[in-house]
């Protein structure tokens, strides 16, 4: 970890401990520490005692500062609450305004991030502000913005910017290529993408801009923190260190890592206001970097591998999302869908195609054995169940009730 880094929040740490102790949360998880002489000195916050506090316990300012309540995912059935002021909202919009992306007053974003609980749509809405652009509010996982829908509002008001998550790119081109709309063509105004909220490897990101035919910057943060991280013109994914601390620690949370080591996130916010975290163990796999960028900043590099709980072990080597993502993304043919399932004798991968195979199953295979190095059998199913394609031209838009009908004359 940056020693830097470390030395600038133990230098705020009394004023940090101030703000945070007014959380109920922290107020019980502290009240046997009196005066901690570094960050170190803090215990760490589990996902799980997130999970476990009431709705109110992380809230640390009075509620009328309150803008926004949002969960996370809840992918355990329990999600886990946070909220944020008009401060936090803004602050996190300004970091992606400043992204390579570099937002300006005459660009039209379409937000395909779901305006729900989450909160990636709101702080891009956010940055749309700071930046007096316009936005498209389509949001995602709902009938009234279909994938049609989407496309046709793209290419009729002339969108220059597309912000949601990676995989609504991958089923955007589908739904184009089935309607035999070429995106280069169809969208001569696009010149840029913003995504957030799914792992991006480095060759999912050439796939993608190879598709799209236009640059992508990648956002790393959660719910729980906010934005913690944005990616320069140059594809360096920077740390907001004004913002954010993260330290990188072994699954165990025994062993600090070095810089360019690979371990679990452990974040703390530094200026967050409704809900401040010390010391969050995200469960995400990350490694820092130090930087002396191009772009002209020397913020750390954020490298990001995926969710821990996605990791597969063989031995002591262990494959992550990420590494499934650089070998799928690298075929000949990228699947419409895919999957990989755990066996006793080694991984079957499963692989959705809507188009003919350039290969055969077994040249398939073969590249997926020599890629993915692990001590047992791999397996190949093509499989066209994983994924409802037709559902992608499905026009049926939720729409109001009628609750007057006349009598046509």
């Amino acid at each position: 970890m940056s020693t830097y880094l470390i030395k600038r929040t133990n230098a705020e740490l009394p004023i940090l401990l101030g703000k945070i102790k007014k959380s109920p949360f922290y107020q019980k998880k502290l009240i046997e520490i009196s005066r901690p002489h570094s960050i170190k000195d803090i215990p760490f916050t589990t996902k799980e005692e997130l999970r476990r506090a009431s709705k109110f316990d992380l809230l640390a300012v009075e509620a009328k500062f309150i803008s926004h309540y949002h969960e996370s995912s809840g992918t355990t059935g329990i999600p886990s609450t946070s909220w944020y002021t008009k401060n936090d909202l803004e602050t996190g919009g300004k970091e992606i305004a400043a992204s390579g992306i570099k937002l300006n007053e005459d660009d039209l974003i379409l937000i395909r991030f779901p305006f729900s609980l989450y909160v990636p749509a709101f702080l891009v809405l956010q940055a749309a502000y700071y930046k007096n652009a316009a936005v498209i509010p389509a949001s995602s996982r709902n009938t009234v913005a279909t994938y049609t829908k989407v496309l046709e509002l793209m290419t009729e008001l002339k969108a220059t910017v597309f912000a949601g998550i990676p995989r609504e790119l991958e089923l955007l081109a589908e739904t184009a290529s089935q309607l035999s709309l070429n995106l280069h063509d169809a969208l001569p105004n696009l010149r840029g993408i913003l995504v957030a909220g799914e792992l991006l490897s480095p060759c999912r990101k050439a796939y993608l801009e190879k598709q799209w035919g236009k640059p992508i910057y990648n956002l790393y943060g959660s719910t729980e923190t906010g934005n913690i991280a944005k990616m320069c013109e140059y594809g360096v994914l920077h740390l907001s260190e004004e913002n954010y601390l993260i330290e990188v620690y072994d699954e165990d949370l025994n062993q600090e890592k070095k810089i360019g080591e690979k371990g679990v996130a452990v974040i703390t916010t530094l200026t967050n206001q409704g809900s401040p975290l010390l010391r969050y163990v995200s469960e995400d796999l990350v490694s820092l970097h130090n930087t002396n960028c191009k772009c002209g900043s020397n913020h750390l590099e954020v490298r990001h591998y995926g969710r821990l709980k996605d990791c597969l072990s063989y031995g002591s080597k262990t494959l992550s999302l990420y590494d499934f993502q650089e070998v799928i993304y690298s075929l000949e043919q990228i699947p419409i869908a895919w999957k990989v399932q755990e066996k006793d004798y080694g991984i079957e991968i499963f692989m959705q195609y809507n188009e003919d195979l350039h290969q055969t199953k077994g040249a398939i295979l073969e590249f997926l054995t020599e890629k993915i190095d692990i001590p047992g059998k791999i397996d190949l199913t093509l499989d066209k169940q994983l994924f409802d394609t037709s559902m992608l031209l499905n026009n049926d838009t939720s729409r109001k009730p009628v609750y007057i009908e006349k009598t046509i004359q």
